[in-house]
């Protein structure tokens, strides 16, 4: 299955094909997700040119965040991604396992996270919905977000072998459309994962979801670290 049309497979599926004992039947239905396009798509029309590597003095500056549309395609994802998963936990009567699903595909705890060293760093964090909205509310700078989560199965029979990708970066842009820094971080996770039944599935899953996205988190909390300072 091919990523560039923006297909993914959901990370339990053919294994839970096999733990209800109807491995004759076709794959399940696979989750769609849109391809990832440039975060700045829609948002400018060309690239600004960098003016900047390094933000000092960001307690006394106002920042202003604006999603990219992946990061709108990656949330819609993340949101059937656990109402799934919270679908298949009440199937398979396992609700021990229904807190892990909130807690790892939580899209509050995530953009909590991913705005946490932004709202330790700058004296006030709001989003808006475009970069001239950012800059008419008094921003000193305007960030795009851009957060790509997918997934992309390579194998599923006899075991599966899924990338679990969790991308994001922050560009920074200033009044003048003058750019930079460029905050980011890439992670791709590989799951293999054997048919263990729907508990050892879903627990494989949401470790593996867990794992790059942890990672990404941190590493994106460093570089930010780095390039930005109060």
């Amino acid at each position: 299955m091919s990523k560039n049309r923006g297909h993914v497979r959901t990370a339990l599926g053919f294994a839970l094909v096999l733990a209800v004992g109807i491995a004759g039947c076709s794959s399940p239905s696979p989750f769609s997700r849109p391809t990832s396009v440039p975060a700045l798509s829609g948002l400018m029309d060309q690239t600004p040119a960098a003016t900047r590597t390094a933000i000092r003095g960001a307690r006394d500056k106002k920042l202003a965040v604006v999603f990219s549309k992946t990061t709108g395609y990656s949330r819609e994802f993340n949101d059937l991604m656990r109402r799934q998963y919270s679908a298949w936990v009440v199937q398979f009567s396992l609700p021990h396992l229904a807190a892990d699903v909130d807690a790892v595909l939580s899209d509050e705890r995530l953009t909590s996270a991913l705005f946490g060293p932004l709202r330790s760093s700058f004296r006030e964090v709001q989003l808006v919905r475009d970069i001239p909205e950012g800059f008419e509310s008094g921003a000193d700078y305007v960030g795009i977000l851009d957060l790509d989560l997918n997934m992309d199965i390579e194998s599923s029979f006899p075991s599966q072998r899924i990338k679990h990708i969790a991308k994001v970066s922050l560009l920074f842009i200033d009044p003048e459309l003058g750019a930079g820094p460029l905050v980011s971080s890439s992670q791709e996770h590989l799951q293999e994962t054997f048919a263990k039944g729907a508990d050892g599935n879903i627990r494989d899953t949401l470790y593996a979801v867990k794992t790059a996205r942890t990672k990404m988190l941190s590493d994106f909390e460093a570089d930010f670290s780095q390039k930005v300072s109060r």
